[in-house]
């Protein structure tokens, strides 16, 4: 079973199961989960795990979702968060909820988000889409070609830095459904094989 502290005004620790599919071994101490609480979902951090709990094993729930596949926190920090808690009289939950940003809190990935640009599956056979991007504006095609160049996707930092005033092309090529927008965590696959 797992101990989950949570951002709430009370002292004592939350006991969960694992996930679906997971064993308590596989979730790591102070990584984030999602875990239900009431009619609620509320996001938590993973202090302990336990052989019993306090609470029946048929009334315990499972935790949700498991967000972090590695710990936020290492075992010397939620000590530290510990020891503040116990010193100032506060609530763990409350303490690791001091200690993360907002966004964190509310379960979004430790990564931010990029945006990319790719062209829309399926691409037309033949050279139709070609000869539709020559009767586009400068700018349509420009960005047409780049982005078939990189299948994958390219972010828009990127794009912008080889085509200023990209967007408003873009946007008019999303319309009529010739390509795409999607957000990625962290750096894409095509820009660390770049990188390399």
């Amino acid at each position: 079973m797992l101990r989950v502290a949570l951002d709430m005004p009370r002292a004592t620790l939350f006991d969960y199961l694992p996930p679906a599919g997971l064993t308590v071994a596989q979730v790591p101490l102070g990584a984030r989960v999602r875990v239900p609480v009431g009619a609620r979902e509320r996001i938590g951090l993973v202090v302990e795990a336990a052989d019993r709990s306090a609470v029946s094993p048929g009334a315990l729930k499972p935790v949700r979702a498991l967000i972090d596949e590695s710990a936020l926190f290492d075992a010397p920090l939620l000590q530290l968060l510990r020891w503040t808690a116990q010193y100032y009289h506060h609530p763990l939950g409350e303490v690791i909820a001091a200690a993360l940003p907002k966004g964190l809190r509310e379960g979004r990935p430790v990564l931010p988000l990029t945006q990319y640009w790719r062209l829309r599956e399926p691409r037309e056979p033949g050279g139709e889409a070609a000869a539709r991007a020559a009767r586009r504006g400068p700018r349509q095609q420009a960005l047409l070609a780049l982005l078939a160049a990189r299948p994958e996707g390219v972010a828009g930092a990127e794009i912008a830095a080889s085509l200023p005033s990209w967007r408003e092309a873009a946007r008019a090529l999303e319309a009529r459904g010739l390509v795409e927008c999607y957000d990625a965590p962290g750096a894409h696959p095509a820009d660390d094989a770049a990188a390399s």
